[in-house]
């Protein structure tokens, strides 16, 4: 990522791999460090945003990782966003803000639950209805 970097200067996606591999190799602060150059208005905000609310937990930073998530909540389409702050709150203590963000998760999850079930059914009718049309004439 630092050579992709290298060969294009600016490139957000080759910034927000290199700060997500920092992260998973525990680095922390140079994950921090990377991430925070990501606008907020990149497309890859959202997953730079959890990874930095992550890295400030793992640094003990919960309150400030608490903060940092909360503006893009909203951009949570599956749930993880919402389950880290769960966390981040239990954490401080705070049960009661704890409670509300694992509900919303709960609710995030089964909504996508549900819609992948819903893509697999008309896929499956899709297939159904495929194989019981005879083929017809291409001449």
């Amino acid at each position: 990522y630092q050579k992709a970097i290298e060969l294009a200067p600016g490139s957000l996606a080759a910034e927000a791999e290199l700060g997500h591999a920092y992260f998973k190799l525990g680095e922390w602060k140079l994950a921090l460090t990377q991430l925070t150059r990501i606008p907020d208005n990149a497309p890859q905000a959202a997953a730079a945003r959890l990874d930095i609310a992550n890295a400030e937990d793992r640094l003990g930073e919960t309150r400030q990782a608490i903060a940092d998530l909360q503006p893009f909540l909203t951009q949570d389409k599956d749930g993880e966003m919402h389950y880290r702050l769960g966390v981040f709150y239990r954490r401080i203590g705070d049960q009661d803000h704890a409670k509300q963000a694992m509900q919303e998760f709960q609710t995030l999850r089964a909504a996508q639950l549900s819609v992948s079930h819903n893509e697999i059914q008309g896929l499956e009718d899709e297939k159904e209805g495929s194989a019981s049309t005879p083929p017809q004439n291409l001449n």
